[in-house]
């Protein structure tokens, strides 16, 4: 059993990607707003991952601003976005199962200084979603019974106006996923937020961690 165990492990697949992921990118929506079906699918979207994660937060670097990504960060309960499109803030999630999805959340800019953030909900397979554009207020960004696939992507991203001063937003998305079979499941944006996970354990340790929760190791008579 152990010789199969071990077997096993080795030609397990690569690990599974967690539902969130925290990066930037270039971000270039569409003229017209979410909604209009001509324009479905336009936007484009570059993610790479952020790097580093430092003080309970997603960034460029160590020390903030960075020099590349100047002040592009993500944590809990929002971030910042960088100095232009070219460095927007994706989180994004990806969807374990098919659904229909519900969304709720509210993006908030807390200052009457800058020209604040324009915000939007991006999919693979419907295009803009959603999209808002904040200054010294908030816009809630809700929707109901969108359509995703086992492996489909959606990117919460939000950029800069002309410039990026002043421009720390809130915005932790809740998401529910109504399955075919009647199962419910849910993520928070906030409660999920986690840095980077530790790395996979080996298949000895993984077997090593088996013996450990076996009735033989867990009882001593």
């Amino acid at each position: 059993m152990a010789q199969q165990f071990l077997e096993k492990q080795e030609a397990a697949d690569a690990p599974i990607l967690s539902d969130w992921q925290y990066g930037y990118g270039r971000v270039v929506l569409p003229e017209s707003g979410a909604g209009d079906a001509s324009h479905a699918g336009v936007f484009e979207l570059e993610f790479t991952p952020l790097p580093h994660y430092v003080d309970s937060q997603w960034r460029g670097g160590p020390e903030i601003p960075d020099d590349a990504l100047g002040w592009a960060s993500l944590h809990a309960q929002g971030g910042h976005p960088g100095r232009t499109n070219e460095h927007s803030v994706i989180r994004r999630w990806r969807a374990p199962e098919a659904g229909a999805l519900t969304l709720s959340g509210v993006l908030e800019h807390s200052n009457e200084n800058g020209d604040g953030v324009i915000g939007a909900v991006l999919s693979e397979r419907h295009g803009v979603l959603w999209r808002a554009t904040v200054h010294n207020g908030r816009a809630e960004s809700a929707l109901d019974a969108v359509a995703v696939e086992a492996g489909d992507v959606l990117d919460f991203v939000v950029l800069p106006g002309a410039t990026d001063s002043f421009d720390s937003f809130r915005w932790a998305p809740e998401l529910t996923l109504h399955k075919p079979d009647n199962r419910v499941e849910g993520w928070h944006a906030a409660h999920d937020f986690a840095g980077p996970p530790p790395p996979p354990m080996t298949p000895w340790e993984q077997y090593a961690q088996v013996l450990l929760l076996s009735n033989e190791f867990v009882f001593v008579d």
